[in-house]
């Protein structure tokens, strides 16, 4: 529920039953169906859900991005020693990847289907025409916007050796086939 300087948006990680009405705001924990299966509601539930007020509306606000964090944390995987990645040192800090954008959502990063690039899926949560730029911590050797299905490769212009540059039409999904030097 927002106007145009604040509101308050409820945040959940499972639930789709939720309304409001006048001064009354209500989320649906629990249903009690017969139809189709009598005991899809029987056991022990478990679900987190939080009250986020805010100034702005929910664009400023970033209402979107905060409903991600909730639902998609952060996971820090420990390496064993054995493994070949924990080998050696690294930066005390180091990005894969910045957008300048407060809009853009990333969907997916993950190995391509066929190949050994990697697949960043994004889109435009806010409903906008923008030029997004993309850096990375790392050398690109090449970038190519595809389809959904990664199909259909189309060559992307590199602002330099880690930068790229993607206009989007308002909430529009982008897939791009990352290429890195070694």
């Amino acid at each position: 529920m927002s106007e145009g300087n604040y509101g308050v948006a409820l945040l959940n990680d499972c639930k789709y039953g939720y309304d409001a009405k006048e001064n009354v705001l209500r989320l649906s924990l629990l249903r009690s169906p017969v139809r189709p299966d009598g005991g899809s509601d029987i056991g022990h539930h478990q679900f987190t859900y939080s009250l986020l007020p805010h100034a702005g509306n929910w664009r400023q606000a970033q209402v979107d991005r905060h409903a991600y964090e909730l639902n998609i944390p952060v996971l820090a995987v420990a390496l064993s020693q054995d493994n070949k990645m924990a080998q050696g040192t690294m930066p005390a800090t180091q990005s894969l990847l910045d957008i300048d954008s407060n809009s853009l959502i990333v969907e997916a990063v993950k190995q391509a289907e066929t190949g050994e690039e990697l697949i960043l899926r994004t889109f435009d949560s806010h409903g906008n025409h923008s030029k997004t730029p993309f850096s990375f911590g790392v050398n690109l050797e090449g970038v190519d916007e595809t389809d959904l299905m990664e199909e259909n490769p189309q060559e992307v212009t590199l602002t330099d050796s880690r930068s790229f540059t993607v206009q989007y039409t308002p909430l529009e999904i982008k897939t791009h086939r990352l290429k890195f030097k070694n």
